[in-house]
Formats: structure tokens, sequence, C-alpha cells
């Protein structure tokens, strides 16, 4: 399968959840800039209205979902939990009644989330009942107010006393508070207005998850070097299918990069590109011969090897913007020739 990233992200890497509460207009279009941006869950707020639950099966939806109860009835929500399909459920502790006891809710992961005010002591009976623990930073609902510094002591008192439970934090999350937060030992953040009211969604989404490594980081030490790329060398304008199909076939990536005599990157192919070639009976000759431009005619993506790993994810995004799925991008220096490929399954492999 070729050789290794040659660049490990320091550090934690942080889960990523969206407040869905905090984008305007069409809330599907908004799952999907969500997913092209690989949030790892949505978050939604609820309180005592059983409307605040959107109307999606969130078993198949592309993002996972966690419901937030700020509620002193939680009950009320479980039918809606178990109906759309909700994988998470966090309980807003401040909001419930006395003596309450965590439900049992089959193949779903339960929370229970704090204000920084709030005694250890009081929920001391009650961690061993839940999934993790969530901290937050603003008030519970209420987007774009500014970040609790309390939430720092609070994280710190439940690492200590519960070091083995994951700690969340949600409220006023910005890239530089989800940096401090990692280092603390928080492994998901919920971000709100910082994300959703962004100029570049990915952009600020990656500085939150990875920090500055990513705008600082050059694509050269992330990418698949030359060496360990599927290329196919063409001459002309014609190649055969099955030359295409051994490339793919022998790397086992899905993807293939086409490079002329003076090693520049004239195209790519996916096994996508196959397929369709495969139902074009005028794209392929009854030899099997392909003229490049069939393969070409749609565009393909290259960075210079100057270009950092966040512009790379950023044209990816913009790419995807337009209807194109892409996996991967060609590496060229200042001259046009390859020199790798950035190959973005392979580095969410790498985090993960």
């Amino acid at each position: 399968m070729g050789a290794k990233l040659r660049y490990k992200f320091k550090g934690e890497t942080l889960k990523i959840s969206a407040s869905i509460g905090s984008w305007t207009g069409d809330l599907q279009a908004n799952i999907e800039t969500l997913r092209s941006i690989d949030v790892d869950r949505v978050h939604i707020d609820v309180f005592d209205d059983l409307d605040d639950v959107p109307h999606i099966d969130f078993k198949n939806s592309p993002i996972p979902a966690e419901i937030h109860i700020v509620s002193s009835k939680p009950e009320a929500f479980f039918g809606a939990v178990a109906n759309r399909g909700i994988s998470r459920v966090l309980f807003q502790f401040e909001n419930l009644p006395d003596n309450w006891s965590p439900p049992n809710l089959k193949m779903v992961k339960k929370g229970l989330s704090l204000l920084p005010e709030t005694s250890i002591d009081k929920v001391a009976g009650l961690v061993d009942e839940f999934d993790y623990l969530t901290v937050m930073a603003t008030v519970p609902g209420v987007s774009g107010k500014p970040f609790n510094f309390e939430a720092f002591n609070m994280i710190e008192r439940l690492k200590s006393k519960w070091p083995e439970v994951p700690v969340h934090l949600d409220g006023g999350v910005t890239s530089a508070i989800a940096t401090a937060l990692a280092k603390l030992g928080v492994s998901e953040v919920v971000l709100g207005s910082f994300l959703a009211n962004s100029k570049s969604h990915t952009r600020d989404f990656l500085l939150a998850k990875f920090g500055a490594s990513t705008s600082s980081l050059s694509v050269r030490r992330a990418m698949v070097p030359r060496s360990a790329c599927p290329v196919l060398r063409i001459s002309g304008n014609h190649l055969t299918l099955m030359e295409i199909i051994d490339v793919l076939q022998s790397h086992q990536r899905g993807f293939l990069l086409m490079v002329d005599e003076a090693e520049k990157c004239v195209g790519v192919a996916t096994e996508g590109d196959v397929r369709r070639l495969l139902r074009d009976p005028v794209a392929l000759s009854p030899e099997g011969v392909v003229n490049i431009l069939s393969l070409t005619s749609r565009g393909f993506a290259a960075l210079d090897e100057s270009a950092s790993l966040l512009e790379a994810f950023e044209e990816s995004t913009r790419l995807r913007n337009n209807g194109k799925v892409i996996n991967f991008i060609p590496i060229v220096d200042g001259s046009g020739e390859l020199v790798g490929v950035v190959d973005f399954r392979r580095i969410q492999e790498e985090l993960n």
C-alpha cells in the first residue's frame, strides 16, 4: 500500500461536534456542509419542546447526532431519540429533578453535562452511569457568548477525579481555545457560532481540530511521495483501458496519476472513470484504446509543493462544493513535474 505518511500530528486530535442551532437556513443543506468538512457529529440543544428535535432520521444521515437535553423532564424526548436514530444523549445536570436516575437507553451513549460552578461532589454517585462528561463554558443553548474560563478549572477537577472518563466541552470555543483544551485532555468540543459564522468553514474547522499545524505544515510533509504514487506514464494522447486497470489494481488506492515523458502531471483517473468509460461506447474504441481527454475533460486540480496542508483541504472542499468528489490532489513543483499526492482518506485514517 506504499510508504507511511512522513508526518504525524502532534498531541491529541480533538473530535468536533457542530451545534446545529447556530446555523441558519436549510437544515439538510447545513448538514451536507458539515459532512463536506468532515465534522464528527452534529449537536442539538433541546429544552421543553419536542419540536426542538429535527425531523431527520439520523440513522441514515451522513453525520451522527447528539441531543443535549436541557429539561427537568428528559424522558419526554426518549421516544424521539429512538425514532430518529440519535446515537448520544447528553443530560444537563442542573436541570434534572432531585433523585433522578439515568435511563437505560439501548444502543445510545449517555453523557452528563455540568456548569463550571457545580460541585463535582454532587455528581460523584452518577458518573459511573455515564460514558462521558461535558463541561459547559456558556449558558446551555445560548450561542455566541464568550468562553467562561472557569471551565478550565472544572476540566482539571474532573480529570483528576475520574481520569478514565472522557471529558468534552461545549460553548464559546475558538481555534485557540480548542488547542488549549486538547492539551488539558479534552477529547471533543462543540463548535457553535465560531464555525457557523466563519468565512471559511474548512479553515476554522481544521484550526480547531488540529491547531496551527495545518496552516504551517507543507503538503510535502503529509503527501505520499512520487515513488509510492500510482503513476501511469503516457506518450501521446492515447492509452489502453488495461493499462489503467493494471495500475489501479496494483496500488489499490482507487485512483492513478498520469504523467508525460517530462514527468509533468497531465491528468488523473479513478475507478469511477473506468466505470464511466465502460458505459460510454464513444469514449472507448473496440480495441480498448482510450483518449486521455475523455478522462481529463472533467478537469483536475493540482497544488504547488509550496502549499500548506490547510490549503489542500480548502481546495478539496471547494471542488466538493462544485460537485466533484475529491479524495486526492496531485502535488507538483514549479515546472509542473509530479512530486507526490495528498491522499485525504489516508490522512484521515492516520488521524483517527
